[in-house]
């Protein structure tokens, strides 16, 4: 039987919420993200847990990326309302810095195994600007195979010498967004007969640091380790990391640095016995795998 929905105002959410869930100590509610993001509704409920409405439970609130303000991060509301993000920015990333929100670290393929039917996080309520989406299989390996050959480009905060990768974090101390399909895609294209996973990052930060680094920073989460199969590209030229050895990888991804730390980089790898590099290898020569930029279009400064 087809039962009509209920149309309510947006300051009404509250009190649906208490009538629903009158024996419920605490509910789950997934918030619709990006273009999704429910603004208008996520304020009057905020409004409702600042003034402490009466029978309202605590609330965790489970979402991707929510574009706009966030009103329910701010200090002083946390024993009521808390955000459990998965992949954050602007408020959500500085809340989530001060203790304000939860990171949730997941990727987009295994979303279901968080908020699905019986998961911890399955939401109690929904609320979106649009109806629900299905995420179940869309960043599936299956799915993306599907499609070769598929091209995925993602960014990163930083990458070393042995091809890690990170994303989410600057350093353990310092949370920036979530990994997103990052790891999705990449772990579904290790097999170059479906595709190309992308790297993509500008060779140094805005304040002149390089992104590709030595080493990783100790505690780190990494998005994607040494032994999967990227192309890493910065403005400087392409660093396709498939089949080749870790001496090899390391040249490369030296190679593609920004003028101020290649010559560094490039001499650590080769002066270090860890690294092997082929047989009659010399710094004058590109390594395996490196296509360099020789055009004359750069990028403008930040």
């Amino acid at each position: 039987m087809h039962v009509q929905p209920k149309k309510i105002t947006v300051d009404q959410i509250a009190e649906v919420m208490v009538d629903n869930f009158k024996t419920k100590a605490e509910i789950t509610c997934y918030v619709g993200s990006n273009a999704a993001t429910p603004t208008a509704s996520l304020q009057a409920l905020t409004k409702a847990v600042k003034s402490r409405y009466f029978g309202l439970p605590f609330i965790k609130m489970v979402h991707l990326l929510l574009q706009g303000p966030v009103p329910y991060v701010e200090a002083g509301l946390q024993d009521r309302i808390m955000a459990y993000s998965i992949f954050s920015g602007g408020d959500v990333r500085q809340a989530a810095n001060e203790g304000r929100a939860y990171y949730l670290p997941c990727t987009l393929a295994n979303l279901d195994s968080l908020i699905g039917k019986g998961r911890k996080y399955e939401p109690d309520v929904v609320i979106l600007k649009v109806c629900r989406n299905e995420f179940t299989g869309t960043n599936s390996p299956d799915t993306i195979r599907k499609n070769r050959p598929f091209i995925s480009v993602n960014t990163a905060i930083g990458v070393d010498l042995f091809g890690n990768v990170w994303a989410d974090f600057i350093d353990p101390r310092r949370y920036h967004g979530g990994v997103g399909g990052q790891p999705d895609f990449i772990r579904a294209l290790n097999d170059r007969t479906f595709g190309t996973p992308i790297i993509a990052i500008k060779s140094v930060t805005n304040k002149g640091e390089s992104k590709i680094t030595k080493m990783h920073p100790p505690g780190i989460g990494l998005t994607a380790s040494a032994f999967d199969g990227l192309v890493i590209i910065t403005e400087y030229g392409i660093a396709d990391l498939r089949e080749l050895t870790s001496g090899e990888k390391a040249m490369a991804i030296a190679s593609i640095a920004h003028p101020d730390f290649r010559d560094d980089f490039l001499r650590s790898v080769y002066n270090d016995p860890l690294f092997t590099k082929p047989i009659g290898y010399t710094l004058d020569k590109n390594p395996p795998g490196v296509h360099l930029y020789n055009g004359t279009t750069g990028l403008d400064e930040e």
